[in-house]
């Protein structure tokens, strides 16, 4: 695959699109040019020193979800080779453009990888999407890519229950201290929060 690649992974999701993932999908792809504009130059340390402070550069990271790809940029300045996965066609393309990295549309309930295929893992306010009960079997995808001693970084909103938000997207909140860490103890995992609501994306 080529530095600046953009690609399609065709998949079927055996778990069918709910009105919250409908709704969650059509905002993403509406306003796409919009999210870009509000998330591209904001920052997320917590997030971005978690993976740097733990992985040697040159690094291979998935950021799952990557939006417009601010992250997916920060990462390739920083020298670590990292690879943008999300489910927007419009988001994908604007992340391909902003980075000049390779970005796959696909959806992370069954991730194209192969297994141990990379060292780190950034879901920023990415996972917060999924309903709660589907959170285990992604969790186990993460972990299948993982290498040894692999690293995996998640911001989710802390709070109990699901929403809608005023933007139409579906929201899954946490409670404290059982966001992304129970389901999988071998990973090395680090979960930040800031004043109990997600990094932007």
């Amino acid at each position: 695959m080529s530095r600046a690649s953009l690609s399609s992974h065709s998949q079927r999701v055996t778990r069918p699109l709910t009105d919250g993932d409908q709704s969650t999908r059509n905002f993403y792809e509406r306003f796409a040019a919009q999210y870009a504009r509000e998330t591209q130059t904001s920052a997320v340390p917590l997030i971005w020193n978690a993976l740097e402070a733990r992985l040697p550069r040159g690094a291979r990271i998935l950021d799952l979800g990557c939006g417009a790809g601010r992250d997916v940029r920060h990462f390739a300045n920083e020298g670590f080779e990292i690879v943008g996965l999300e489910r927007s066609h419009r988001l994908a393309r604007i992340a391909n453009e902003h980075s000049g990295q390779s970005i796959i549309i696909g959806d992370f309930r069954q991730l194209p990888f192969d297994s141990q295929s990379f060292d780190g893992v950034c879901a920023v306010a990415s996972l917060l999407h999924l309903p709660r009960e589907a959170l285990a079997h992604v969790l186990q995808g993460i972990r299948r890519t993982l290498g040894p001693n692999g690293v995996f970084v998640a911001s989710m909103k802390e709070g109990d229950g699901e929403q809608i938000d005023a933007r139409g997207r579906f929201t899954t909140l946490y409670a404290k201290g059982t966001a992304v860490g129970h389901a999988h103890a071998r990973l090395r995992r680090v979960v930040r929060r800031t004043d109990g609501r997600a990094p932007a994306r």
